[in-house]
C-alpha cells in the first residue's frame, strides 16, 4: 500500500523565454506561481512526513524567487532586478518543476513522486517519478 500527502505554496516572479520558443512569452512578463509537491511512503505505515516539515521546506525553496527576475544558465540580467540565476536551461514552468524536485532531493526529503508549477489556474507543467 502507498500512502502519500501534498502541499502546494505560492510566489510571484518574472521570466521570459528565448524568443525561438514562443514569441508572445519571449517579453518579460511574470507569474502568481503556484508549486505542488507529492511524496509518498509505500508499507502499511499511514505515516509518510510532517506536513507543516513539507510546507516548510516548500517555503524556503521558493523564499528567494519570490519577487524576482528567474534566469537560466545563459540568460542576461535585468538591470535594477532581484536576478536569481537557477542551473535550468530554459526559465519555464517545465523547467523548474525539474529544480523543484531536485532542490527538494538535496534537503533530503526521499519519495518526492510528483511536482508542479503553474503559471496560472490553467497552465501547468509536472514532474513525476
Amino acid at each position: 500500500m502507498r500512502t502519500c500527502i501534498s502541499v502546494s505554496s505560492t510566489f510571484i516572479a518574472g521570466h521570459r523565454l528565448p524568443r525561438e520558443l514562443s514569441t508572445k512569452c519571449s517579453n518579460i512578463h511574470g507569474h502568481n506561481y503556484r508549486v505542488r509537491v507529492k511524496v509518498c511512503r509505500d508499507g502499511e505505515t499511514p505515516w509518510v512526513m510532517d506536513l507543516d516539515k513539507l510546507y516548510e521546506i516548500l517555503n524556503n525553496i521558493s523564499r528567494d524567487l519570490d519577487h524576482a527576475y528567474i534566469l537560466a544558465q545563459d540568460q542576461e540580467e535585468v538591470p535594477n532586478a532581484k536576478n536569481v540565476r537557477l542551473p535550468i536551461k530554459i526559465a519555464s514552468a517545465e523547467e523548474l518543476a525539474r529544480w523543484f524536485m531536485d532542490m527538494f532531493e538535496n534537503h533530503g526529503i526521499k519519495g518526492v513522486i510528483y511536482v508542479e508549477v503553474c503559471e496560472t489556474d490553467n497552465y501547468c507543467a509536472s514532474i513525476e517519478r
